[in-house]
């Protein structure tokens, strides 16, 4: 097993405490978004191997038999399928959407023929691989995840001030529709549409008093993105609030976006997003309408099982790329088959980590604080977990349902 020493991501939206006081050091005032763990090429962990600090992917690509396995290897080629993110939120993400396999690959393709950069604030495609995702809070997510029913969002625009067009859409069933009117709108219109949105959510007025939460919403990001029909299309999405420990999953073609919270994300390694608004970069309005899926979600927590054989928490998930399981307190040594790879992390108290050489007394110790992770490569086939605290395991979704 190797130890993991993971990238910082800065983004406007990241909160200037959470991922410090995880990482324990001491705030800088800035922003401090996200922590990534695995071997996406924007932003690699590094390993420690032989005393030195060694990129992931360069180590996968070494020796990638030993290091992601014959699965794997044949099904995702010489690379980890998997990228696990802590996600710290102050402020909302944009309203965002992902690709499946075809699309991704279509999309990436056709960008890279326009002669795009990666860095081209026009790109949506930053790879060829999909992004479905899991986001488990920590300490409590606000989202949006999917639409309304029809006649729930027909009054939340009604409550809105939304005239009888708008709301007329909303309560025929197509959110889709509804949405690229919103998108299509002129420029006057949008100016309209949201002026009266913002109008209506005034504090202690009727839609506050229907809809307090809602209005809320639409106060906090009219402040930071003003004018944006993004603060429309908001309204047409359910919310959500995952407790600590719960979680959603983000398949391909649901609108959604995180607003505020401190959780753990696992999704296939990519970082392909078409944005839907609430944000300053590039809204792909075409790319919109081929991706967004009506029924894609139904704003429901996962129902998440226990591993009779581990005693770990599981989160079902439809995606080959990953699953995610947690470890609580386990009051013992709890051994683990591992047909890797894997990326196992510290969320808090400590962790003992011990490699299964076949001896009785069993191999080399890993003991993790917060914050602390390690890659396990397919050839390290078990280990025992020992924990006084939570521990969270990425694995690979194609060996989910092997034995744990």
């Amino acid at each position: 097993m190797y130890r993991l020493r993971n990238p910082l991501r800065r983004y406007a939206w990241g909160s200037p405490e959470r991922l410090a006081r995880f990482l324990g050091v001491e705030p800088d005032g800035t922003p401090q978004a996200e922590l990534w763990l695995g071997a996406h090429p924007s932003a690699p962990s590094e390993v420690c191997c032989d005393g030195r600090w060694v990129p992931l992917p360069d180590c996968i690509a070494a020796d990638p038999l030993a290091m992601v396995g014959p699965v794997v290897l044949q099904r995702f080629g010489p690379q980890l399928p998997f990228l696990l993110k802590v996600l710290a939120a102050a402020e909302p993400l944009s309203l965002q959407v992902h690709p499946d396999a075809v699309q991704a690959r279509a999309g990436f393709e056709r960008e890279q023929a326009a002669g795009l950069a990666l860095d081209d604030p026009r790109r949506s495609y930053r790879d060829p691989n999909p992004k479905p995702e899991l986001l488990c809070a920590v300490d409590g997510f606000d989202v949006l995840s999917g639409f309304r029913p029809a006649a729930e969002l027909a009054g939340v625009l009604a409550a809105f001030g939304l005239d009888d067009r708008w709301v007329g859409l909303a309560a025929a069933g197509d959110p889709l529709r509804l949405c690229g009117a919103l998108w299509d709108s002129s420029v006057e219109d949008r100016r309209t549409l949201t002026t009266t949105v913002v109008a209506a959510a005034a504090p202690d007025g009727p839609a506050d008093r229907a809809f307090p939460r809602e209005t809320a919403l639409v106060r906090r990001v009219d402040a930071r993105y003003p004018g944006d029909i993004g603060v429309v299309v908001a309204l047409c999405l359910r919310r959500m609030w995952l407790a600590p420990g719960e979680a959603m999953f983000a398949g391909a073609g649901l609108l959604h976006a995180y607003l505020d919270g401190f959780g753990v994300e696992l999704m296939a390694n990519s970082d392909n997003v078409v944005r839907a608004g609430l944000t300053d970069k590039w809204v792909d309005v075409a790319e919109l309408r081929r991706l967004l899926v009506a029924d894609a979600g139904d704003g429901r927590p996962l129902v998440a099982a226990v591993d009779e054989r581990t005693g770990a928490t599981c989160y079902p998930v439809r995606a080959d790329e990953f699953a995610l399981s947690v470890f609580g307190p386990t009051g013992g040594p709890v051994p683990v088959r591992s047909p890797g790879p894997e990326i196992l992390l510290c969320g808090d108290g400590t962790v003992r980590v011990t490699e299964d050489d076949g001896t009785v007394d069993g191999g080399t110790v890993h003991e993790l604080g917060r914050s602390d992770a390690l890659f396990v490569p397919a050839r390290c086939a078990a280990y025992r977990v020992e924990s006084s605290g939570t521990l969270y395991r990425a694995t690979v979704g194609v060996h989910a349902h092997r034995p744990g």
